[in-house]
């Protein structure tokens, strides 16, 4: 028995020698093609362009895209979208790209875009810093303060450009997320990420996602005009684009991404093994982390959790890092969060505790040991030894996840 899980760019191939049955938690099939050629509707532009008081020649055009830590396949959005400005009459020196940094570090090697030189040489391509160039709306009805990027907030036009699926506790990607999260200040993000603590801020659920309905009312008073949105299957082919108000693009998707990503599944299982899916989930622990929210739901009372994650560019977070190695058991992270005032990154490490104090998690990645130990998980050297000794036990039930992060299980227990 052989298995293909995603690991960076590339595959790694696992042999399995077990006569046991060994089940795969995937994605459903699409009903659809990828497609080959995309095709915007682009009458919403056409329409929000000639209804504004300035001339297309003076308007100024804000488009917020997600940075590398997401899979959008911007090569093929970004340039249909940059020529109906265009041709509508919008100045190439009045369009400005602004990079949904949220509360990561800004990195201005843009080569992830996969766009050609065109563009980085009209037209400007701002970082997000969520400290820096803010400015203050208001209050949304959960408390939350919003600050957001003041010259994203001035622009005349404001569309923001990104994949749809399921988030594992905002309920989804897309819509105003990118702008609402991805340009807001920390102070804003925060308090939004605080309401996780919810129960029904988890994936794929959305209005009754406290997260999720603080980023909509984020996203209304920013003034986000237009999403461009696609859905994916889970190797990143397109299979849907939606250009509309941000409301309008969710309302269409949703229905989408649950028919494609929510599984069902009838038993639990005494060893989950999880690959996050490949780059750029599992870019750093702090993102392939994310995997762990999905295939914690699938394991049985005593079961283990193996994370399949190259984390190339290492932890992620120096604020995760630096708070998990303050303590020896989950148990103390949980306590210590539960008791203080919400700190993103920290967030990361409360979610990964709450699995870590009734599962044994394991970590097949390219980080160094001593620094999986400090997260308190144990690191796995070679994947065959570590899945035949599991497998060799009689009773055992075990699973795969090759798409971990966007694979959402649905079991009798919720």
């Amino acid at each position: 028995m052989e298995f293909s899980l995603k690991y960076g760019h590339q595959y790694l191939n696992l042999q399995v020698n077990s006569h046991r049955t060994v089940d795969v938690i995937t994605p459903h099939s699409e009903d659809v093609f990828p497609l080959s050629k995309i095709e915007i509707n682009f009458t919403p532009l056409n329409i929000l362009l000639n209804s504004n008081n300035k001339t297309p020649s003076e308007q100024i055009v804000g488009i917020a895209i997600n940075d590398k830590t997401r899979p959008v396949p911007y090569s093929r959005l970004i340039p249909p979208l940059v020529n109906q400005l265009i041709n509508n009459g919008i100045k190439e020196n009045n369009i400005n790209f602004y990079i949904a940094n949220g509360t990561h570090v800004p990195d201005s090697d843009l080569s992830y875009l996969q766009l050609d030189n065109y563009f980085f040489s009209n037209f400007t391509f701002l970082q997000h810093d969520c400290n820096e160039n803010l400015t203050y709306l208001r209050e949304t009805s959960f408390g939350t303060k919003i600050l957001l990027n003041k010259s994203y907030f001035e622009c005349d036009i404001k569309i923001s450009v990104g994949n749809i699926e399921p988030h594992h506790f905002a309920g989804y990607s897309g819509g105003v997320k990118t702008v609402s999260i991805g340009l807001a200040g920390k102070e804003t993000i925060t308090q939004n990420h605080s309401l996780l603590m919810d129960e029904n801020s988890v994936a794929c659920e959305y209005s009754r996602n406290k997260v999720r309905m603080d980023i909509e009312e984020i996203g209304e008073f920013a003034g986000v005009d237009l999403a461009l949105n696609c859905i994916q299957n889970k190797d990143l082919q397109i299979l849907h684009v939606f250009f509309e108000k941000p409301k309008i693009v969710m309302q269409h998707a949703i229905p989408i991404i649950d028919k494609m990503y929510a599984v069902n599944v009838n038993k639990l299982y005494d060893l989950v093994i999880a690959s996050a899916g490949g780059h750029p989930k599992d870019i750093n622990f702090y993102q392939a982390q994310k995997a762990v929210s999905n295939a914690r739901k699938l394991l049985n009372t005593n079961g283990s959790l193996l994370i399949i994650a190259e984390c190339k560019e290492g932890i992620g977070s120096e604020t995760y890092f630096g708070y998990v190695t303050k303590f020896s058991h989950p148990s103390e992270v949980i306590s210590n969060f539960e008791n203080k005032a919400f700190i993103i990154g920290q967030h990361k490490a409360y979610l990964m505790a709450k699995v870590q104090v009734k599962h044994k998690v394991f970590l097949y990645s390219g980080l160094a040991h001593p620094n999986v130990k400090s997260l308190m998980i144990e690191p796995v050297d070679d994947l065959t030894t570590f899945f035949n000794k599991f497998s060799s036990s009689f009773h055992a039930n075990i699973a795969v996840m090759p798409n971990a992060v966007t694979t959402i299980p649905i079991t009798k227990k919720g």
